[in-house]
């Protein structure tokens, strides 16, 4: 017996050991791990000077294109520039084959000189007719008189009466004539105008200085009316097409300044402003479009040339708000139609539907209605916080639990 007591004294620390440990992994469990309560970081909203702004992508644009095309089928029998020439106005750019056109042109003045001498005929025929319409009035008056007289008989003077009516439709005849022979006239010089129009137009004349964009035929190739051959911007004369957010858009109008950065050249920003606001929006991806023009000189004091279709990132100060209710952009969750924020309170959390107004460079959003200035707000919300059932609050300052 006595040499069994010492034994059952060595085996009591092993039981209070592992019976410690239990316990320390049971309270590890309800604060790490998969049993402890999601952590949640909350903050309130705030009230300071906001200088809300806009940042949107953008595509660089030439303000002014000009389309050179063919008015006629032809072949491109030349071109003397390609993409990236420059050119000068009244400068010539190519030459489309005119096929038949000679010929045409050919005929075209042969009719025209034909509806010519046709005229002249027919004119010369009027004249005749007034002359002989004169001629019989003076006789028809004369008989008029001596029938008057009874020196001449009722049927001489009937005859005299018929013969003036004839002379006076010979007029009308003539008159009629001569007015269809000048329209022809008419028509063949306008007949023939449009084909020297149409061999003018086998000239391609650059309409302006500026920048091939686009060299879209090849010589030899066959073109048709309205056909694009060559594109040809102004590079000196540029915007940015620039998509902004619909629901952050709230303020912009023209006159505004704004900064730009192009996609090639970062860190580098040039001043600009918003030239005007695009009457339509894209419903599809929800962006409003806007055209922001550079400040003139901007690119050359800063010593930077650009391409046209560089994408740039646009960034436009809004009016600023002295007193505004502010809060985090990145705690803002959409549920079903409503973009809100997730409130912790006494009953757990809430989703709050907010009604908000714009945005500033610091990742902050005005809060116009729909949120107390004390409320607590999760930062980061889950995909579902209103299926937590334990969690943890937590602040940059203290924590708070929930059972």
């Amino acid at each position: 017996m006595t040499s069994q007591r010492p034994a059952t004294r060595h085996r009591r620390p092993w039981w209070l050991a592992l019976a410690g440990a239990a316990l320390l992994v049971v309270a590890l469990s309800q604060r790490v791990g998969p049993l402890a309560p999601e952590v949640l970081e909350v903050a309130r909203p705030e009230r300071l000077p906001m200088q809300p702004g806009l940042v949107g992508i953008g595509r660089v644009e030439a303000r002014r294109t000009h389309q050179l095309s063919s008015v006629v089928s032809a072949r491109l029998l030349s071109l003397a520039v390609g993409t990236g020439d420059r050119v000068q106005q009244g400068q010539l750019l190519g030459l489309l084959d005119p096929v038949d056109l000679p010929q045409r042109l050919s005929a075209a003045r042969a009719v025209l000189q034909a509806s010519r001498q046709q005229s002249a005929a027919a004119a010369a025929q009027w004249r005749q007719t007034q002359a002989t319409l004169t001629y019989v009035a003076s006789n028809t008056a004369r008989f008029e008189r001596l029938a008057a007289q009874g020196a001449v008989s009722d049927d001489a003077l009937l005859e005299r009466r018929q013969s003036l009516a004839q002379a006076r439709a010979g007029v009308a005849t003539t008159a009629a004539l001569h007015q269809a022979a000048r329209s022809a006239e008419r028509q063949a010089a306008a007949d023939l105008a449009a084909l020297e129009a149409q061999r003018q137009s086998l000239r391609l004349v650059a309409p302006a200085d500026g920048l091939v964009l686009r060299r879209l035929v090849d010589p030899g190739s066959t073109v048709v009316p309205g056909q694009v051959v060559l594109e040809i911007a102004d590079p000196g004369q540029f915007w940015i097409d620039v998509r902004f957010d619909q629901r952050q858009a709230t303020g912009l109008a023209p006159g505004q300044p704004a900064t730009v950065e192009f996609r090639r050249l970062q860190g580098q920003r040039v001043a600009g402003v918003v030239e005007r606001i695009e009457p339509t929006a894209d419903s599809l991806t929800e962006d409003m479009r806007a055209k922001v023009r550079l400040m003139p000189g901007a690119l050359a004091a800063a010593g930077l040339t650009v391409s046209l279709g560089e994408l740039a990132e646009v960034r436009v100060a809004l009016p600023a708000a002295n007193d505004a209710l502010a809060i985090p952009a990145q705690s803002l969750r959409r549920r079903r139609d409503d973009l809100g924020v997730w409130l912790a309170g006494d009953g757990g959390l809430v989703f709050a539907p907010l009604r908000l107004g714009r945005h500033d460079a610091e990742g902050r959003v005005e809060v116009l209605g729909g949120l107390e200035p004390g409320a607590r707000l999760l930062l980061q919300p889950p995909a579902d916080p209103a299926g937590l059932r334990r969690y943890r609050l937590q602040t940059t300052s203290r924590q708070e639990a929930t059972p």
